[in-house]
């Protein structure tokens, strides 16, 4: 089944929101970074921005 725009959108969202929170919890505030967070859920660092 297609996936339309919005829900891929919303998985992004969700998965990266799931990465910096695991990233805080297991490294702190401090070491969080945009690239931490997309590597952690697999995702391009434009794919944060959009």
């Amino acid at each position: 089944m297609r996936v339309n725009r919005k829900e891929a959108q919303g998985r992004t969202r969700r998965r990266l929101l799931a990465a910096a929170h695991a990233s805080i919890v297991e490294e702190g505030v401090a070491a969080l970074s945009i690239r931490n967070i997309c590597g952690a859920a697999g995702h391009s660092q434009g794919a944060f921005y959009s």
